[in-house]
């Protein structure tokens, strides 16, 4: 079989076979040699969206090509469904289906980081998402993206402290979609910054205040679940659209144990309907809806269904708006 030395081709005519390439494929040419692991970055891999999922033991690449980690004694199950190449770290390496690479290792969160490290320097591309969950420990990835990034654009993130909340939020920007999940943080802990991007979901945000959301304007969407809010805060932040405020705001979802139907909302006589008005749109992707609502109109002609829902079962009062 006759070899073609690829890399003594003109550099334009290199960046042509390299863009032809797929990651996967990017990545075998890279396990070559150090030359080629250098090359790799001329196909325009910078503009890559890489997606960390610490849960998962996954790295994607543009939603669809997957580097996973999977536990060392599923490999025999695995072995059959791809061919072996060399791996990270040594790790046994499996191509297969085609938009997957799978290694396998005895230590999966560590083996992780080093593929996660491995395709940032190779690739050069920002982390775009990351998923990170208490169960699993993130402090590592989440400084290591903090040092090579100012901005993300979705974090899904679940931490035991507010400091740990503090340090990622000070120095990562998020500009898409942010998710806080936590049950242990303090009643005076506030978020370290103004949150800017257009989707906020909050669990357990009993430390959340009425100036937190008041500070939201750029939002789109917001949810903030299990707050301490008040039916005075609800009626504050209402004032505050009426007047013109949250002028991006399509959908706003908030609960409470504090929250009655005793609530103020402008000249409303009822918080919702037995039977009547409801609506959906999408919002950021998702279908957001209200049934049974009532129409609220403010200042500048802009309509939004409201609706008040009591507390049922394990679910605490909560109020759904949808512009």
């Amino acid at each position: 079989m006759q070899t073609f030395k690829v890399l003594n081709l003109p550099l334009l005519a290199l960046i042509e076979v390299w863009r032809c390439l797929n990651p996967i494929e990017l990545f075998k040419i890279s396990r070559c040699s150090k030359r080629c692991f250098k090359t790799v970055i001329l196909s325009g891999t910078r503009k890559f969206e890489l997606k960390l999922d610490i849960p998962s033991y996954a790295v994607s690449i543009n939603n669809k090509w997957t580097f996973i980690v999977e536990d060392h004694d599923f490999m025999s199950i695995n072995a059959m469904r791809g061919n072996m190449i060399s791996g990270i770290n040594g790790l046994p390496t499996f191509i297969g289906p085609p938009e997957t690479i799978r290694f396998f290792s005895k230590n999966q969160y560590n083996d992780l980081l080093a593929v996660f490290f491995t395709l940032t320097d190779l690739f050069k591309c920002p982390t775009y998402s990351v998923i990170a969950c208490r169960d699993t420990p993130n402090d590592t990835a989440m400084k290591y993206i903090c040092s090579r990034q100012k901005t993300i654009a979705n974090l899904e993130i679940t931490t035991k402290t507010d400091k740990d909340l503090d340090v990622v939020l000070k120095n990562l920007k998020v500009t898409e979609h942010l998710y806080v999940g936590t049950d242990e943080l303090p009643l005076n802990c506030r978020p370290p910054c103004q949150i800017s991007c257009k989707s906020v979901k909050m669990y357990y945000s009993f430390h959340i205040t009425v100036d937190d959301i008041l500070n939201m304007k750029e939002c789109v969407e917001i949810q903030i679940h299990g707050s301490s809010l008040t039916d005075q805060d609800i009626e504050v932040l209402f004032q505050h659209w009426n007047s013109g405020g949250f002028p991006k705001l399509e959908y706003l979802y908030i609960s409470g144990k504090k929250l009655t139907e005793d609530m103020k909302n402008g000249y409303l006589r009822t918080l919702w309907r037995s039977s009547g008005w409801s609506a959906s749109k999408r919002v950021l992707g998702n279908v957001r809806s209200v049934r049974n609502a009532v129409r609220l109109e403010n200042e500048d002609g802009i309509v939004g269904m409201f609706r008040f829902e009591n507390a049922y079962l394990r679910c605490p009062s909560s109020i759904r708006f949808l512009v």
